[in-house]
């Protein structure tokens, strides 16, 4: 494996049918809560949930768990580090992460980590954003972590339409129970404000964060950049980058030496887009 190692590892503590369990580090498994043609762009916020063809979708068979940082997540410089290469800080049981969605049903409170086996096959969806409804309540949070469910860890997380809510996320959706099954929620376009943010992992490694939309192909330097299961882009030099995103549409930018706002944007409601309820 190339680059640095960046993959969030979490130490659990629950009760179990024989008292107070505690996990070690590494050895991951799932809390149960109690309660709850594009154009550059300066801000962007989507007004309509947009979802598209092919996007995880969960009606009434969706689970939630949640969790907070302080649990294990590793950390860099000081701060909190997730396996899709998001960073944050943490208050209490509170996180707050930047360049994720803040804008509408959004907040840099709201964030989830998505099952990922294999070394994290499903980081493709790092920054996709989710609908999630509990009753009149709706919150939108991002994909911003993984939750391991090799060799059987967090075998919550292995059920299909599982997420594991930031504990923000999960108090905001207000569920009476823990382990809420028979729930709802769907991949949608995230209401960003502001344009794609290039955060460096080290050289030539990559994270795009604040995105509309995962995603799905970088080129940089006339060359195919990959994505790695750290979450970065390799390959990727300051400059001109052209980024494509799930749905196809295609914006080109420049990243700082740096990193930081690249000057464009991921179009909003394209046509390969179904607005929620139309």
């Amino acid at each position: 494996m190339d680059g640095v190692v960046t993959m969030a590892c979490r130490v659990w503590v629950g009760v179990g049918i024989l008292g107070l369990i505690t996990l070690p580090a590494c050895f991951l498994w799932e809390q149960s809560g109690i309660d709850e043609d594009a154009t550059p762009a300066t801000s962007r916020v989507a007004t309509d949930e947009c979802t598209w063809s092919g996007a995880p979708t969960y009606g009434g068979s969706g689970s939630f768990t949640w969790y907070y940082f302080g649990q294990g997540t590793s950390q860099s410089n000081g701060e909190y580090k997730t396996a899709c290469g998001y960073t944050g800080t943490e208050s209490g049981q509170t996180d707050t992460v930047t360049n994720i969605a803040n804008g509408g049903l959004a907040s840099d409170t709201y964030f989830a980590a998505i099952p990922g086996a294999n070394g994290f096959d499903t980081v493709g969806r790092c920054g996709m954003c989710v609908e999630i409804i509990n009753g009149e309540r709706k919150i939108i949070a991002t994909v911003i972590d993984e939750c391991p469910t090799d060799n059987g860890q967090n075998p919550l997380c292995a059920q299909a339409g599982h997420l594991d809510l930031s504990y923000a996320a999960w108090q905001a959706l207000g569920f009476s129970v823990g382990d809420p099954s028979g729930t709802t929620w769907a991949a949608v376009e995230c209401p960003v404000t502001g344009n794609i943010v290039a955060s460096l992992n080290a050289q030539g490694q990559v994270y795009f964060q604040n995105i509309a939309f995962p995603v799905g192909g970088v080129t940089s330097g006339g060359s195919q950049a990959t994505q790695s299961q750290y979450g970065y882009w390799s390959n990727v030099s300051s400059g001109q980058v052209t980024l494509t995103d799930i749905l196809g549409d295609t914006v080109t930018g420049d990243v700082p030496a740096n990193g930081g706002d690249i000057g464009v944007q991921f179009p909003t409601a394209p046509a390969a887009c179904t607005l929620d309820g139309g």
